[in-house]
């Protein structure tokens, strides 16, 4: 039995995923439940070679991840978990084939179609660990885990739209836990949350001076950070959230960078351009981070906005063709 449960989510791919792999922008349903249904028929019949999770992402907030899985010591001190939109929740070492399924609500491999509201994440999280897919016999869901390892905490550290997904799951994985302090959650971008007020660490870009990084790895970091300084004995929510308030009270916020102000149609150049190299797979957030770095400007939300009205045009016309 692992002394710590350390759950994150997946990234991007090391490669876009194959033409025979199963993707989400192959499925035109609207309704989440009709969506996901056709998912699991979909991905349960998916050949092709498989390869361990551990092994199918990169980026900056896996690599993190993955190097402190390949230095810790024998016997090992967590076992890492995988919170998966594609297959719900999956060991890092278990062998999976290539996908593309993803939260984030804009990006093409959306598993909520852009014309439903995001929150409806939650509708195929449950429906998805509940599907059991391949007959797994590891635990497929936050609650399940808990129920296996009720005293070993548990280590989460997901962004704020798969927090929205695994809510209920993770409600219920803290009440089948030995008691609730045991549930420790890192969500870089949540502010504040009534339903983990008492396990939710207090973390934003202010951390970035102490830990380094992007902020797509801060989550990561403060993972880390976590299991670096705290002993499973010790990995308490009530502790860390008390000392990562003065944490982030005494660092210092970064200054954003000045960049360059575009017009929408700019933009919308820009992305389009993107999308059309199709040996790589781009989604919403990394387009962003991309168009930042290039020393241009645009809100995340005016960015989103414009990213959503591109791909339903391209939608369009692949459909009249």
């Amino acid at each position: 039995m692992p002394l710590i449960n350390v759950i994150a989510s997946c990234t991007s791919r090391k490669t876009s995923p194959p033409e025979t792999a199963c993707r989400m922008a192959r499925i035109r349903s609207i309704k989440t439940e009709t969506r996901l249904a056709e998912w699991v028929r979909r991905i349960s019949k998916a050949r092709g070679d498989s390869k361990r999770a551990i092994d199918l992402y990169c980026g900056d907030h896996w690599h993190v991840l993955r190097k402190l899985v390949e230095t810790q010591n024998t016997p090992k001190k967590f076992d890492l978990w995988v919170a998966s939109a594609g297959w719900g929740l999956i060991n890092s070492e278990a062998e999976i084939t290539s996908y593309g399924a993803t939260f984030s609500h804009l990006d093409p491999d959306s598993v909520i179609h852009p014309n439903i509201l995001p929150q409806e994440s939650h509708l195929w999280w449950n429906g998805l660990t509940q599907s059991r897919l391949q007959g797994r016999k590891s635990p497929s869901s936050f609650a399940a885990l808990a129920k296996k390892t009720p005293t070993v905490p548990m280590l989460v550290a997901l962004p704020p739209s798969y927090l929205t997904a695994v809510r209920d799951d993770l409600i219920l994985a803290r009440s089948l836990l030995a008691t609730p302090d045991l549930l420790v959650v890192v969500s870089a971008g949540t502010k504040r949350d009534a339903d983990f007020s008492s396990n939710l660490v207090p973390c934003d870009s202010r951390l970035q001076t102490l830990l380094g990084g992007s902020l797509t790895s801060l989550n990561a970091r403060i993972a880390r950070y976590i299991l670096e300084n705290y002993p499973p004995r010790k990995l308490l929510a009530s502790p860390i959230i008390r000392h990562f308030e003065k944490l982030t009270s005494q660092s210092q916020k970064q200054s954003p960078p000045k960049r360059a102000i575009k017009t929408d149609s700019e933009i919308a150049d820009f992305i389009s351009k993107k999308l059309s190299c199709k040996k790589t797979k781009h989604s919403h957030s990394s387009l962003l981070r991309v168009f930042r770095d290039s020393g241009k400007a645009c809100e995340q939300s005016r960015f989103s906005r414009i990213f959503r009205s591109v791909i339903q045009s391209r939608n369009q016309n692949e459909e009249t063709e």
